[in-house]
């Protein structure tokens, strides 16, 4: 803790306690002065005040990453959430805040929620966390934040294409401020497809998981088509448009222009005019038949092809291989 600011009283015994001595020890302001940092006469008591002996320091400060979120022509609901994050704080004195540079489109506010205790989880209520907001001042001093990030789309687009920027999130505490963090945000408008339905499981190192609880940062298993690997890479982006022209490939349900991949790693979908159209993407037409690849090699023959009625939550998720499993078969995520 620093000593007390201008105006307060500072005894000799404040200093010895900040400068961890005895409260009784004898004390030599001069020296005093300059282990406290104050090296320039004169040495005196108000000269002291709000010295520390302690520095506060932000660590651990999370890496860049996107937060890209990708809306719809008309609403105002959609966002993107950042994986669980966290930084570090030593020394702190008083409480913190954590401010988010405001996108310069008002579509959209990137927003954070904030816990001492563990992740706030994609909701941003989790562990008591704050619940997403555009600031979050008055934190209690803690020496571990747990973040989550939120892009969310305000106001509705009109189907204009936002610009990526980058955003400069603030860690503040005891006047002292880490600005390293930029998180580059975009909103842009989706009008393909290519997506997969929201019951689908898709292929983790740790097993299967619901592609909606999934965030960009998580690991996902992918295609390695020059090292001809499967590999586990994070997920870039995350896509979820709301979507009609949806069908049911044996237990795949996905629209009508995603295309998957057959043992031959050869692109096909239920549309091929439409893959090629919308994504310049060259597919074969995929019929009952055709054999698909999977994630360990098994075989596995198309045998039923159906409309999949209805408008559903639908998601994508983009890798650096432009591909992922999904329940052990492999598809296609470029756009």
């Amino acid at each position: 803790m620093a000593l007390p600011a201008a105006g307060q009283p500072i005894s000799f015994g404040d200093i010895n306690d900040e400068l961890g001595n005895s409260t009784t020890a004898t004390l030599d302001l001069k020296s005093a002065s300059e282990d406290l940092g104050e090296s320039a006469a004169p040495f005196g008591m108000d000269e002291l005040a709000g010295l520390s002996a302690t520095a506060t320091t932000w660590s651990n400060v999370p890496a860049d990453f996107n937060l890209h979120v990708f809306g719809a022509t008309t609403g105002a609901n959609d966002s993107g959430v950042s994986s669980a994050l966290q930084i570090d704080l030593a020394d702190a004195d008083g409480n913190t805040s954590i401010s988010c540079q405001q996108p310069s489109n008002g579509n959209i506010e990137l927003k954070v929620s904030v816990s001492t205790v563990g992740d706030p989880g994609t909701n941003g209520t989790g562990n008591s966390a704050t619940g997403f907001q555009n600031n979050a001042p008055g934190l209690s001093a803690a020496t571990r934040y747990f973040l989550r990030f939120q892009l969310k789309e305000v106001k509705n687009n009109s189907g204009n294409l936002e610009t990526a920027e980058d955003r400069t999130i603030t860690f503040t505490n005891n006047s002292v401020s880490n600005t390293d963090l930029q998180i580059n945000i975009k909103l842009t408008t989706f009008l393909g497809g290519l997506c997969i339905h929201e019951s689908m499981l898709v292929d983790t190192p740790n097993g299967l998981k619901s592609i909606y609880e999934l965030n960009v940062g998580d690991l996902v298993n992918s295609y390695d088509s020059e090292l001809d690997i499967v590999e586990s890479v994070p997920i870039d982006e995350i896509i979820k448009p709301m979507h009609k022209n949806l069908y049911k490939v044996n237990d795949l349900i996905l629209t009508e222009d995603h295309p998957i991949f057959d043992e031959n790693k050869k692109l096909l979908s239920i549309s091929p005019e439409l893959s090629k159209e919308r994504y310049s993407l060259d597919t074969n037409k995929l019929e009952v038949g055709h054999k698909l690849k999977t994630l360990n090699n098994e075989e596995l023959v198309v045998n039923n092809i159906t409309r999949y009625d209805g408008e559903h939550q639908t998601y994508t998720i983009l890798t650096k291989n432009d591909n992922f499993f999904v329940e052990g078969i492999l598809v296609h995520s470029e756009i």
